[in-house]
């Protein structure tokens, strides 16, 4: 995965389950894929890099024996948005005109970070982390 061609890809999408370090996949501005053994280090890793690229557009991730909610919501914070499968929490970019939501659904064990519209934040009145 480390030929130029991969480097420079910017959209991914694959079917099975892969073990690469998460660094492996941070370049691509869209991509959906399943993972096994990340962690919330993963995920913040993630989280992170989409927050500082103004390329980002969404990150779909299936996890593996995930097995660290509690750790998540420790780390992300408890100001977020529940519903009965799923916990959101919703981040400030350096773009004011934009804000990035981190989506974990708990039965389907998977992730999605996105950007959206900073004014659909506001007009929902969500509360923003850095």
């Amino acid at each position: 995965m480390e030929t130029e061609q991969w480097k420079q890809a910017k959209e991914l999408k694959m079917k099975y389950f892969v073990s690469e370090p998460v660094d492996t996949f941070l370049h691509f501005d869209k991509a959906d894929f399943s993972r096994w053994g990340t962690t919330v280090r993963d995920l913040v890793k993630i989280k992170e890099t989409a927050q500082q690229s103004p390329t980002f557009n969404v990150f779909s991730m299936a996890l593996a024996g995930f097995e660290e909610e509690e750790e998540m919501i420790d780390t992300f914070g408890d100001e977020y948005a529940e519903d009965d499968d799923s916990l959101a929490w919703f981040f400030r970019t350096p773009n004011p005109d934009k804000a990035l939501v981190l989506f974990y659904y708990r039965e389907q064990q998977m992730i999605k970070i996105a950007t959206l519209a900073m004014k659909t934040v506001t007009d929902s009145n969500l509360s923003l982390s850095d």
